[in-house]
């Protein structure tokens, strides 16, 4: 119980220093090239990734919550797996969309695959 008290004091106690506390709490850590219409386009790509990525695992924790209080009902566990099943296609379409995006930008850019 003393190492689980430990560890979580210095975890609250951790401060990073100079620069790089700058860079934990940066919005924009590693798009730096925000300065032309790609990064920007780029930029605005991986938000709308994190968003939707985020209601995508919401929606599986809620088909998972809808499948275990089902009760045994074969229709509400049924409509849980399909909430499950499409949220892991849009998961993927969502990431496969963004690989095109970055493909096609990084293309762009330099003119090499």
């Amino acid at each position: 119980m003393l190492l689980v008290k430990t560890y979580i004091t210095n975890l609250l106690l951790y401060k990073p220093s100079g620069d790089s506390y700058a860079e934990f709490f940066n919005p924009f850590r590693g798009h730096e090239d925000i300065t032309t219409i790609w990064g920007v386009i780029s930029l605005i790509a991986s938000v709308l990734v994190t968003l939707g990525s985020l209601v995508a695992i919401g929606y599986i924790v809620y088909g998972g919550y809808m499948y275990i209080t089902s009760a045994g009902n074969p229709e509400t566990s049924k409509q849980a797996a399909q909430s499950i099943i499409w949220s892991i296609i849009g998961l993927i379409v969502i990431m496969l969309a963004y690989m095109i995006i970055e493909f096609v930008i990084n293309f762009v850019e330099t003119g090499q695959v």
